[in-house]
């Protein structure tokens, strides 16, 4: 027998190598010789299929993994993409706020001017008006209480009459087209309760 078979038969079928004669009584039966054929080749097919599983198996393990890395491209993507649209969000709340800063600036609502305790009449500003407070004023009068509640806030006067008498006055800043949002409750409580007598 050749000896290359002997080694087949030992590594597939992982029987001792007989020595020739041995092999040669061990093997004379027909019967055997197919059977010993029919057994090496279902070896090597086992051995085959073995192989195939075992490549199926990397196959896979590569498969996982390269799908690992993709789902985890895709996160650090979103993440990424995530983070750029928060950055954008927080730019454009800045810039609204400082939009809206600008525009509160420009309109006189956020003014920090204010000339407390000065004028003729600073418990307009301080403290709610009485009844003996402002009854025995003339119009005229009245008409200063008022807008001294107005010009302490830094308000520009459009009337003459106010522009005058309050340009006269050292505390008198005119910074704000617009007060009202500068005022107290006492102050706009205080400014209907004048206008009444006026």
């Amino acid at each position: 027998m050749p000896a290359f078979f002997l080694e087949f038969i030992h590594n597939a079928l992982n029987i001792p190598i007989l020595a020739p004669t041995m092999l040669s009584h061990f093997v004379t039966n027909h019967t055997m010789k197919k059977a010993l054929i029919f057994s090496s080749i279902c070896m090597s097919l086992l051995v085959s299929c073995k192989n195939d599983n075992s490549k199926v198996e990397e196959l896979e393990k590569k498969v996982e993994q390269q799908n690992a890395e993709m789902q985890n491209m895709k996160e650090s993507m979103l993440e990424k993409e995530l983070e750029e649209k928060n950055k954008e969000i927080d730019e454009l709340k800045s810039e609204q706020a400082q939009k809206k800063s600008e525009k509160q600036s420009d309109s006189g609502n956020s003014s920090n001017y204010y000339a407390q305790g000065f004028g003729k009449y600073p418990l307009a500003s301080n403290r709610l008006l009485t009844y003996n407070d402002v009854a025995n004023l003339p119009k005229s009068e009245l008409t200063i209480m008022r807008n001294e509640i107005f010009a302490r806030h830094g308000y520009i006067f459009k009337t003459q009459e106010m522009i005058q008498y309050f340009s006269r006055q050292n505390w008198y800043r005119p910074l704000y087209s617009d007060v009202y949002g500068s005022l107290s409750e006492i102050e706009k409580t205080n400014i209907n309760y004048i206008k009444s007598f006026e």
